[in-house]
């Protein structure tokens, strides 16, 4: 897949003190062909929350594939298709 164009961003906070999440979902709604996410958590801990959950292929897959947790200065990069469904927990 070769992605050569621009498109806008999304620029997200997940506070640890108020435990913020994100569902599971797919980034197909906003017309995205890459999701980017640069983790900016410094000195951040395991009960701060707000790892990265992938699932397998398939919205109502539930089984994990990885949980990535936002260490500081982390970059991770997927797809943004209906092969990457994902929720911040």
């Amino acid at each position: 897949q070769t992605v050569n164009f621009r498109e806008s961003a999304m620029v997200a906070c997940y506070p640890g003190e108020r435990r913020g999440r994100y569902l599971r979902h797919c980034d197909t709604g906003r017309g995205a062909a890459l999701t980017v996410i640069l983790y900016l958590n410094d000195a951040w801990i395991d009960e701060d929350g707000g790892q990265l959950r992938l699932y397998d292929e398939g919205f109502h897959n539930t089984q994990v594939k990885a949980d990535i947790d936002p260490v500081f200065n982390r970059l991770f990069l997927f797809w943004a298709t209906e092969e990457c469904p994902h929720e911040v927990l």
